[in-house]
């Protein structure tokens, strides 16, 4: 806190010595008895220079000092200032009030605790006419401070009021201006960081920067502020300043690192724990050690910042990262500001100014051009990555337009083999069966058959093969009206083959579908009725069979085929190899939504089909 341990000066600034001007003759001080703080002591009286810090001379005292400015014209010393005459003084630590000869002419808000803080506050008065006298004339300042702030008055200046006010507003810039301005860059900075953090959490050196902006905040409010508000006294304030001064270095150090892309696992435990300790020290040491544990963690904690600013620059070169070594000329920036102050903060040079206010501009210039930099690297490197991911996208597209041209040559290639097995199974479902009956008829003729018959027998083979051809070329033509209509060509076809075998055949069927089934799936039906009685024909030796078909229930449909014959085996047949219609028959049910039970015994078998109607 360089505010609180430092009268930050410039020698006393005399008029210029010029006839008549008026000239300060002697600066005197004084201790105040306690309790008669409010009148100039009689006595004690000790000559001294300004910029002044009492602590030096009387080390350990606490409260007010009287400060006695004898001053006069440089001619004529028994007539007033021709012109009128200006005051400005830089400002006590920590509180007071001015008094022109006997005159009041400012005094603080507050000379008790908690005091007004008038450190940092410069201050400009034309002296009024009524208050002076011819010859020598004196400024009494009253100065309240507590010793472990190095209480005392800076430097005070008489002179014209045109030239005092310039360099008034020169000094308001420097002492108030500047850290407002500095506070404005801070926050927006911080803010930004803040953002960027919120919104990419790996960044964590934006989180750091951002809780390093805050400490800074509220650190360095303490050059602009006027009250120890919200605190009660000025002990637990500085406390409180200093506090944020030592976080304030810890999280330099953290974002420097983090920045960088530095691992100091064991140096940041130790930074942790200096933290810790240091923050212990200052708010749990009694009021009687509280202003040396101050003034030690102020001194030694300064060291951490400038070592971690030197560090920094050699990592930079090392790495040649453009972004380090822009931060390295701002770190190089602070060593040298902070250097030049803190000799000034301690009395080794005896400098009009600071330097850290304008160190702080021109470093947060350099802060902002990194983080930009950073911000914009990162840009680059999700602009490159988009890049890629474009150049992905479209090899990904041009291998799915591959595998997909692929899985539509298989998709062809598949449909081009299911259609053959379909014609096979068509083939052997009807045609087969067609020939199955021509064979049948011819086996179990008496004689040998005229040529008539065996024309008529291949007229009614091209017949089938016709009627083949013309059910799977007209797939979706409109489904008979009823059952018996649908089951009437095929009773027709094998009745005759029944009659010339000697075979009693039974067909039962409704008239109307209570729900009708699909094209396909009464072509399914007719297949499965073919095969079924192909192979009854063929192998049963059945003296009857009963065709029946049933609707239970108004979207399902029941087709039963039962005859009388040898039986089979159901399971050797359909494992054994040799059952193809059984086989073909099962999968065209399960095709279009049905199921194919056989049941077999010799005298009775049973095939039953049970589709469910879409």
């Amino acid at each position: 806190m360089l505010s609180l341990f430092a009268m930050l000066s410039s020698s006393i600034a005399r008029a210029d010595e010029s006839p008549c001007q008026p000239r300060i003759v002697s600066v005197a001080a004084a201790i105040a008895p306690v309790g008669d703080e409010a009148i100039p002591p009689a006595v004690g009286w000790v000559n001294v220079e300004l910029p002044d810090r009492w602590n030096r001379r009387w080390p350990e005292h606490n409260g007010t000092v009287w400060y006695r400015i004898l001053w006069g014209g440089s001619c004529q010393a028994a007539v007033l200032p021709p012109s009128p005459v200006a005051f400005r003084m830089r400002g006590m630590a920590l509180a007071g009030e001015v008094r022109v000869n006997d005159d009041l002419l400012w005094r603080d808000a507050s000379l008790i605790e908690p005091l007004s803080r008038s450190w940092n506050l410069p201050h400009l008065w034309v002296l009024p006419k009524a208050s002076l006298h011819a010859g020598l004339n004196t400024i009494w300042i009253r100065v309240v401070g507590p010793a472990f702030v190095s209480p005392g008055l800076r430097a005070v200046e008489l002179g014209d009021v045109a030239a005092l006010q310039k360099n008034h507003f020169v000094t308001v810039w420097e002492q108030r201006t500047v850290f407002i301005v500095n506070i404005g860059l801070t926050a927006a900075l911080g803010a930004i960081a803040l953002a960027i953090w919120f919104l990419r959490r790996r960044e964590s050196a934006f989180g750091w920067y951002a809780l390093m902006s805050l400490f800074w905040l509220l650190y360095i409010y303490d050059t602009i502020a006027t009250s120890t508000w919200p605190f009660s006294d000025s002990m637990t304030y500085a406390r409180w300043v200093l506090s944020a001064f030592v976080l304030y270095i810890s999280c330099f150090c953290l974002f420097t690192w983090r920045f960088g892309g530095q691992s100091l696992p064991r140096i940041e435990k130790l930074l942790w724990a200096a933290t810790a300790l240091a923050l212990a020290a200052l708010w749990f040491s009694p009021s009687a050690v509280a202003g040396t544990t101050l003034f030690f963690v102020f001194s030694c904690f300064p060291l951490i910042f400038f070592a971690n600013c030197l560090q920094f620059p050699w990592y930079a070169w090392r790495t040649r990262n453009p972004l380090h070594l822009l931060l390295a000329v701002a770190y190089l920036t602070f060593v040298f500001a902070g250097v030049h102050d803190m000799l000034v903060v301690f009395g080794v040079l005896l400098d009009q100014n600071i330097f850290a206010p304008y160190a702080g501009l021109i470093s947060t210039g350099f802060l902002a051009a990194v983080l930009g930099g950073h911000v914009a690297s990162s840009m680059r490197q999700v602009e490159g990555f988009n890049a890629e991911l474009v150049a992905g996208i479209a090899s990904a597209r041009e291998e799915l337009s591959l595998v997909l041209r692929n899985e539509q040559a298989s998709a062809v290639n598949l449909a081009k083999l299911e259609e053959r097995m379909q014609i096979a199974h068509d083939l052997h479902d009807g045609l087969g069966s067609s020939l199955v009956r021509a064979m049948a008829m011819v086996e179990r003729a008496p004689e040998p058959l005229p040529n008539e018959r065996m024309l008529s027998l291949l007229k009614l083979l091209r017949d089938d093969l016709r009627q083949l051809v013309d059910q799977d070329s007209n797939i979706d033509d409109v489904v008979p009206a009823g059952p018996t209509l649908w089951i009437a060509p095929l009773r027709y076809r094998f009745t005759r083959v029944f009659d010339e075998i000697g075979m009693a055949s039974e067909w039962s069927f409704p008239p109307q579908w209570q729900c009708a089934p699909s094209a396909r799936q009464c072509l399914t039906l007719t297949r499965v009725v073919e095969e079924a009685l192909s192979n009854v024909i063929k192998h049963s030796a059945a003296r009857r069979i009963v065709i029946a078909g049933q609707q239970p229930e108004p979207d399902s449909f029941c087709l039963n085929i039962e005859d009388d014959g040898v039986g089979l085996d159901v399971d050797s047949v359909i494992h054994g190899g040799t059952g193809v219609g059984i086989r073909s028959m099962r999968a065209r049910v399960a095709r279009v939504g049905g199921k194919l039970d056989i049941t077999s015994r010799p005298g009775r078998t049973v095939l039953a089909v049970k589709l469910a109607l879409s």
